[in-house]
């Protein structure tokens, strides 16, 4: 019987998988490795590699989740960073909660409304605006759970919560819809790139 021929084509390989490599090093021992190769040329020369061998990534595991991890602009205490909204918290605490309610519920409540709910219970209805304010950021629940800074500490939450939107460009005292008339007039005034070049 005679011998099939055998094809002689040397194919290059991308380098093996290197424990000892700086990047794998610096890994921790628990991650999953994600090894890609990624072709670079169609050609099949001995001497040229065909494929290029990337950085080995760590791989979230399925059971992860994501967990706020973003610090607020403001501590809870410093209500004087807006000595005028400190004042009007004191003073009337259903205006400051109704400016912020405004702005988290994406104007489907007005802040007049917002303001005559709180007049009845107040803490009850606050502590899940500031989850709300804290989803929408990513913010850590601190320094502790928004229930017991609502119950203890309420205008200072108030405060809080309305410097922290004001910090990241909203406006609470303009409301929902002021805010998006402002950002809407602030798009219109930029001149398209084309004018911007010349």
């Amino acid at each position: 019987m005679a011998k099939k021929p055998q094809n002689n084509v040397n194919v290059a390989q991308a380098p093996p998988y290197q424990a000892s490599s700086p990047v794998a090093a610096a890994l921790p021992q628990n991650q999953h490795l994600a090894h890609i190769v990624i072709p670079t040329n169609g050609s099949l020369q001995s001497n040229a590699p065909i494929g290029k061998s990337m950085q080995h990534l760590p791989m979230p595991s399925p059971q992860m989740k994501a967990v706020p991890t973003g610090s607020w602009t403001t501590g809870l205490f410093d209500c004087m960073e807006d000595p005028t909204n400190a004042l009007i918290t004191a003073l009337f605490p259903c205006v400051t909660f109704g400016q912020i309610a405004d702005v988290l519920d994406n104007g489907h409540t007005n802040c007049a409304t917002s303001g005559i709910v709180y007049a009845v219970a107040p803490c009850f209805v606050s502590g899940p605006y500031r989850k709300k304010l804290r989803q929408r950021f990513g913010l850590i629940e601190a320094p502790a759970s928004d229930r017991i800074i609502h119950s203890i500490f309420e205008p200072c939450a108030l405060c809080q919560e309305y410097r922290e939107l004001n910090n990241r460009g909203i406006n609470p005292a303009l409301g929902y819809h002021g805010n998006l008339s402002k950002q809407q007039t602030a798009t219109m005034m930029v001149p398209p790139r084309n004018q911007m070049m010349n």
